[in-house]
């Protein structure tokens, strides 16, 4: 075997892409997910890409490492992170099943999450123990585990005392998101907010015209983030309510397993939680995570 580690690119995104619909699948095959299929379909690759590929751009425009690991000119593995105030986050390590456990994976972790310049690492992990296992070996230990929730969407009735408000993508709106990210998860990630806000509707939640939180709803959702996480009933009965209106069929929720809030309302509606459950990660705890339902899906917080 012979490996080359070298920079990713904007050109490299569609192969890499290709290297974790493959690592997905054999993961979830293996694991027995139903209806799941290994090798996957090259159709349905393609329909993954085209919804996926603006997210990939971001995460490699603002990637503070992108690598890839080459094998004949073939990229069988690659590894991204972002950095945001000091706060590194490994967005995705991936490498193709047949060269797994074979040191590909270790030295693109190295490469793309060092402990130099980061006041605090984390990382949002596949249900892989293999991989857990090489992140803990790297400094950071699990923190909790994130639910996936999803139901068909209906126009549901709600009652609220908060005001809910289309948030514009401009400079205002992302000052007050950042604010409440300083409050919820300790840090702010306006590079993830830019994008966020040119792909999905932003909300401001205020209460007697305070500011208390803020979310987003399209064809992803999330992030959400409430001062008061007794809020999450209305929030998500609202964002259900706007899913069904454009008429989707479908409403994906991260929930972190520390919100008990949104984990009651979300089982109470009868929302089907996965069995593929992702583990947070990291070198100290962090936040206030039972405020916080993360980016669906989770390649950012």
């Amino acid at each position: 075997m012979s490996i080359i580690f070298r920079r990713g690119t904007l050109n490299d995104n569609s192969s890499a892409f290709h290297v974790f619909q493959y690592a997905i699948a054999h993961l979830l095959h293996r694991q027995g997910v139903p209806d799941v299929q290994y090798p996957p379909v090259q159709e349905e690759i393609e329909q993954e890409w085209n919804k996926l590929r603006s997210l990939y751009e971001h995460l490699t425009r603002t990637a503070e490492h992108y690598w890839v690991a080459e094998e004949d000119g073939e990229i069988v593995g690659y590894s991204r992170s972002s950095n945001h105030h000091g706060v590194r986050q490994l967005n995705e390590l991936f490498v193709l099943p047949d060269l797994q456990a074979q040191g590909v994976g270790k030295e693109l972790l190295a490469r793309a999450f060092p402990r130099e310049n980061a006041q605090l690492r984390l990382v949002i992990a596949t249900p892989n123990v293999r991989a857990q296992s090489l992140y803990m070996r790297s400094g950071v230990y699990a923190r909790g585990l994130i639910y996936n929730f999803s139901c068909t969407p209906q126009q549901i009735s709600y009652t609220t005392d908060l005001s809910i408000e289309p948030a514009p993508a401009s400079p205002d709106a992302l000052s007050l998101f950042a604010e409440v990210d300083r409050d919820i998860v300790g840090f702010q990630h306006d590079n993830d907010h830019i994008w966020l806000m040119s792909n999905r509707q932003g909300w401001v939640y205020r209460r007697q015209g305070q500011v208390v939180g803020y979310g987003y709803t399209g064809a992803g959702n999330g992030p959400f983030a409430l001062l008061n996480p007794a809020d999450f009933p209305a929030v998500l009965a609202h964002a259900e309510h706007q899913a069904a209106q454009a008429g989707r069929t479908n409403l994906a929720l991260c929930v972190h397993s520390a919100n008990r809030h949104a984990i009651d309302y979300l089982l109470a509606r009868r929302y089907t939680a996965s069995p593929f459950i992702v583990t947070l990660l990291s070198g100290a705890p962090f936040g206030r995570l039972d405020h916080y339902i993360n980016t669906d899906p989770s390649f950012i917080l």
